[in-house]
């Protein structure tokens, strides 16, 4: 017995007509997927692979911290998987050239994400939070995150401090250093 196919809003095709245009559909929405992660993928690889930093001049906490100031503003506009999406094919290569442990930096971004989700005006965090107690003003809410942003943004001078304090247990898993 073969499945109903019910049609999508606003068609009206039946039959092989209908199989057709749904796959057409899905295969549209594919490719737009592999676009969207393929092309920053390959742009970051191209730029990688002859990525020159001698132009900086700065040291590497300098550059490190251009990166983090570029993610907390973005984080402020974007969602934490837009953000990654649009900048670690670009960063990732420079943050390996200019010596920082992969594992690490991962931590690093995965914090600044966090950081990002609870800051104004996309803080998705505070509508949640107000969305579970809306008697709170959402004004309150993201006055009230700053203290964390604080406290996070210390822990990440920390981890640039101490890097050790992550790559402990990888390193010792994997039998490094």
């Amino acid at each position: 017995m073969q499945p109903e196919l019910r049609p999508i809003q606003g068609d009206t095709y039946s039959g092989t007509q209908d199989i057709a245009v749904r796959q057409n559909k899905v295969l549209r929405n594919t490719y737009m997927l592999l676009a969207v992660t393929l092309i920053p993928t390959a742009i970051g690889a191209l730029l990688g692979a002859n990525l020159n930093l001698s132009f900086m001049r700065t040291s590497p906490m300098v550059s490190f911290i251009a990166i983090l100031a570029i993610y907390f503003v973005l984080g402020m506009f974007l969602d934490g998987i837009g953000m990654l999406m649009l900048t670690l094919p670009v960063v990732y290569p420079a943050v390996l050239k200019l010596g920082y442990d992969p594992i690490w930096f991962g931590v690093i971004i995965v914090k600044l994400v966090e950081i990002c989700l609870v800051t104004p005006p996309v803080g998705l965090n505070c509508y949640v939070v107000n969305g579970v107690r809306p008697d709170i003003p959402l004004s309150d809410i993201f006055q009230g995150v700053w203290p964390f942003v604080v406290a996070d943004l210390i822990v990440i001078a920390f981890l640039y401090a101490f890097p050790d304090v992550v790559t402990f247990l990888p390193n010792t898993m994997f039998g490094k250093g």
